[in-house]
């Protein structure tokens, strides 16, 4: 099972960092579950890695990103 920094450092940690600067961690989460979700992650894998509830999954998709 592969951490968020993990999932991170293969996937653009570079993103994470400059939202994150940007927009405020809990922001950054939201693209990075978006990003995972658009790639076709599995919701219970991006709930685990981002540490996300699965209503804000749910409020993620519902809004379309």
């Amino acid at each position: 099972m592969e951490t968020l920094d993990e999932w991170l450092e293969k996937n653009g940690k570079e993103l994470f960092l400059e939202w994150g600067v940007e927009k405020g961690e809990a922001k950054a989460r939201l693209k990075i579950a978006n990003r995972m979700l658009e790639n076709g992650m599995e919701q219970s894998l991006v709930i685990q890695l981002t540490e996300l509830t699965e209503n804000e999954i749910k409020q993620l998709q519902n809004s379309g990103g």
